[in-house]
């Protein structure tokens, strides 16, 4: 069983990271779980845009049999790993890096935990929701 992690942002958008994640579960029989780990105060979700972002993203994982977390750390790929492992996770779904130098991207920063097993899956800006895979 190949389960999926899907890493989100606080971006509608991430709607496409979710559909693909899940057409990656259900080929492979596995379980998809939704992430958004938040490097801020989860004070600051009641007061922006970001709060009606992640309860719509929560609703499409809801609407494809999914769990939705939210974490907040410091360190994400640590949390990242954590969950991997937790999870018995086999593929990771993200969304493109928009930073100019991916040196500094989370992508890059957390791939040095994982294990070898691990697949990181880059779903790019362009596959929207509709046309995932």
């Amino acid at each position: 069983m190949n389960n999926i992690l899907v890493c989100v942002t606080q971006q509608k958008k991430c709607e496409r990271l979710i559909k693909y994640g899940k057409e990656l579960a259900e080929g492979s029989g596995g379980e998809m779980i939704v992430v958004h780990i938040a490097q801020y105060s989860l004070d600051q979700l009641a007061d922006s845009d970001a709060a009606e972002s992640l309860e719509y993203l929560y609703q499409k994982a809801v609407q494809y049999d999914s769990n939705f977390i939210i974490v907040r750390s410091g360190n994400v790929p640590a949390t990242l790993a954590s969950m991997i492992a937790k999870n018995n996770v086999t593929k990771i779904v993200m969304g493109q890096t928009r930073k100019a130098d991916i040196n500094n991207s989370t992508i890059n920063a957390f791939e040095g935990f994982l294990h070898d097993d691990v697949e990181v899956i880059v779903v790019p800006e362009d596959i929207d929701s509709d046309n995932a895979l």
